[in-house]
């Protein structure tokens, strides 16, 4: 159980005077008890979008029917 990052973060990353800005993109897998003694396992990618060293917006693709599909700063 727990959350696993999955495979290598894709990135379009630009640094302006060491400010970075660009795109960056998660795949991860979590796990947790279902109740029943067994795990419930969802999948998923976040993208985050990076604007003068911050992170303004993520957005959330995932498995879950009540998954939540963006997060504003």
């Amino acid at each position: 159980m727990g959350v696993d990052l999955m495979g290598v973060a894709p990135a379009r990353v630009e640094s302006a005077d060491g400010v970075l800005s660009g795109l960056v993109a998660r795949p991860y897998r979590a796990g947790f008890p279902d109740g029943e003694g067994g795990v419930t396992a969802r999948s998923g990618t976040d993208v985050l979008r990076l604007s003068g060293g911050l992170i303004p917006e993520v957005r959330s693709v995932s498995s879950g029917a009540t998954g939540r599909t963006s997060y504003r700063a």
